[in-house]
Parts: C-alpha cells; sequence; structure tokens
C-alpha cells in the first residue's frame, strides 16, 4: 500500500502550477517582443491546450485517489471487498489522458470503478464532451470533414470508425432522452396532446 499513500499525498497541480508559470515568464520576458500576433496565438493555443490536459488529468487522479469505503456493493447486492488501484485511459477534448483509480472487486463478479461514476464517465474511451463536438459537427458535413473539423479544434484524435460509432451513440441517447421526458417529465399524457400542424412552401415569389 506504500504507492498508494503516495498517491495520496502527490501534488497533482504542482507541475501544472509551474507550466503555467513559464508560458508567462516568456511572453512578460524581452526574448518574446519579437513574435506576430499570430505567432503568439499559435504558441498560446498550443501550451494552454497542453495545460489543460494536464489539468484535466490531475484532477482526475485526485479524484481517483478519493477513498469511498473499504469495500463496495454493487447494484447485484454483492460486496467487493477486494481493492486494487488499476489505471484507464480516457480520450478528452484536451487529448488522451490516463487516470488512475481505486477498482474494488469479487471473485464472479465484474469490478467497479466509484470514480468512474462520480466523473460520469462512459464505457467507451471518448468523453460525453467528445461525442457532443463530433456529433454537431457531423449533422452539418460528412464523417471524414468533422473529424478534421475536430482535430483542428482540439487536441482529441478520433479515428473514422469510432466517430461513427459516437454519432450512433448520441442518436441512440437522443431517443432515450425524449422518451423519458414524454413519460415522465411532462402532465400531458401523449394521446392528450394536439396534432402537429406542418406546413412547406416552394420559396416561389420571395
Amino acid at each position: 500500500m506504500m504507492l498508494a499513500h503516495k498517491l495520496e499525498e502527490y501534488d497533482w497541480f504542482a507541475e501544472v502550477q509551474e507550466n503555467f508559470t513559464q508560458l508567462v515568464a516568456f511572453l512578460k520576458a524581452k526574448e518574446s517582443n519579437h513574435m506576430t500576433l499570430s505567432e503568439m496565438e499559435t504558441l498560446i493555443r498550443e501550451k494552454l491546450q497542453d495545460i489543460g490536459r494536464e489539468l484535466t488529468q490531475a484532477k482526475m487522479n485526485m479524484v481517483g485517489m478519493l477513498e469511498s469505503e473499504t469495500a463496495v456493493k454493487g447494484s447485484d447486492g454483492v460486496v467487493r471487498p477486494r481493492k486494487k488501484l488499476k489505471e484507464r485511459k480516457v480520450e478528452t477534448s484536451f487529448g488522451e489522458v490516463g487516470y488512475v483509480r481505486w477498482g474494488y472487486g469479487a471473485p464472479g463478479v465484474e469490478s467497479l470503478f466509484p470514480a468512474d461514476g462520480h466523473l460520469n464517465l462512459p464505457s467507451e474511451k471518448y468523453t460525453h464532451e467528445v461525442r457532443r463536438l463530433v456529433s454537431e459537427d457531423v449533422t452539418r458535413s460528412s464523417y471524414d470533414e468533422a473529424l478534421e473539423v475536430l482535430s483542428e479544434r482540439t487536441a482529441a484524435k478520433v479515428p473514422k470508425r469510432q466517430g461513427g460509432e459516437l454519432t450512433r451513440r448520441a442518436a441512440e441517447d437522443f431517443v432515450s432522452f425524449y422518451e423519458i421526458v414524454e413519460g415522465e417529465a411532462t402532465d400531458v399524457a401523449p394521446e392528450e396532446s394536439g396534432s402537429l400542424l406542418i406546413l412547406t412552401t416552394d420559396g416561389k415569389g420571395v
């Protein structure tokens, strides 16, 4: 358990603060006075992208070290007393991070990771934010163009096949969400709601 204690006591944000301080110091120094505005934009965007990834990983690791219980009981009623540190790779809009957290297991059942639930991580590698960005761009262009835009706007790397899967899952969530809203969150039953009035025009004379 020595490794666990070291991880829990580690200052995850110290290196991030140092990197940000170095960026500010460089921009304040005379050596950066020769830079054009475009060069500064590129430098700052790239550095802040790296700092964003470091901040995300630092916070996730900190949450992963938080103790919930000595044993965890799943929805199946099985208590999982075995506790072990495990790492998971997650693709965020800032790039890939390595996430260390506690796993709880027992013979014959699937291990549970309370920190995953706390952070609302999907079962797949890509975060909900990456899924949202891909889905929004796909509505305006092809998969290839959407993923190209994603790589330009963020540090996330999503292959074409995985991009298609993310979009399909987003569509499934959309349908299930409105089934819940229509069935539970409204006071008007479906059969009591009015019919839709739909107009079509050809634009002539406009």
